[in-house]
């Protein structure tokens, strides 16, 4: 049997019809060809944090026999990196306890499922006065593609707050999502300019003051975005009888700034009774 492998002194023993007998030595040489019956299995693997993964002979083997003994495994790649994702086949080689060798291939699956990881464990707060034209993209880093740049679907300019989305992607299709808060603020309100002076309306019985639409008449701006100009009492309003009106205007912008400033119209009642056309008097000169 396989204790016996090399060479081993055999006596032979001769005995005659009468009873006498000799020995002779041989020697016998036992020999070991026959190879290991070599099974394998596939493998699948993740690559770690460093972009690099390792097997052993023993993961592959799946009950690789010989008839006297396995004496070594050795594998023709044991080591991988990002550059082996996907499919890559190994050699096994088995050596047996007299030198017989014997080889078998399996599969070896290398796989990145380690998704990117953001420089920033969160991201700074934006704040922007009226928009924000420009966004900086952060960065992250991946065992395979080392720095990322990542994208965001969000549309400039951003004229309210709101929250950006960034999405890094590697080459392997990982993915990782973080968030950036954007603050749009404007704490200057709208201006108000041309504004009317006080004044006076001369009211007559035929004719009534109608309120006009100071709002085309004065000038409302703001630094961001003006939405709204309006006048108390409303434009067209009818007055025929004497008094103080107050009108007010008030612009307001997005942001829900607003400026008010206010004139006083006075209304008075000076009828004058047999006057065809009351506008045009004529008195002598330096009449009080």
């Amino acid at each position: 049997d396989c204790s016996n492998i090399g060479s081993n002194t055999v006596t032979l023993t001769v005995t005659d019809v009468n009873g006498n007998s000799a020995t002779g030595t041989a020697t016998v040489t036992v020999e070991d060809k026959l190879a290991p019956v070599v099974t394998t299995r596939n493998l699948t693997i993740q690559l770690d944090a460093t972009g690099t993964a390792s097997i052993t002979a023993a993961q592959l083997n799946n009950g690789s026999s010989d008839a006297c003994g396995i004496a070594s495994l050795t594998l023709s790649k044991s080591t991988f990196d990002c550059s082996n994702i996907g499919s890559n086949t190994v050699t096994l080689t088995v050596t047996d306890v007299n030198g017989n060798t014997a080889t078998g291939t399996a599969t070896v699956t290398v796989e990145d499922k380690l998704a990117p990881v953001p420089s920033q464990t969160q991201l700074p707060v934006i704040t922007a006065v009226c928009s924000l034209d420009t966004l900086t993209p952060p960065t992250a880093t991946d065992n395979c593609q080392g720095t990322l740049v990542a994208t965001t679907a969000r549309v400039l300019p951003i004229s309210e707050s709101t929250v950006v989305t960034w999405i890094f992607t590697d080459p392997n299709g990982n993915q990782t999502e973080q968030t950036q808060e954007v603050r749009i603020v404007d704490e200057t309100a709208p201006e108000i300019t041309e504004v009317p002076e006080d004044f006076e309306v001369i009211l007559y019985s035929d004719m009534p003051y109608v309120m006009p639409d100071f709002t085309q008449i004065a000038a409302a701006s703001d630094n961001c975005k003006l939405v709204s100009f309006t006048q108390t009492p409303l434009p067209g309003t009818v007055y025929s009888q004497p008094g103080e009106v107050v009108v007010t205007l008030t612009a307001r912008d997005s942001f829900d700034n607003e400026t008010k400033v206010s004139f006083t119209i006075t209304l008075s009642n000076r009828l004058i009774i047999g006057l065809e056309n009351p506008e045009m008097i004529t008195v002598p000169w330096n009449t009080p």
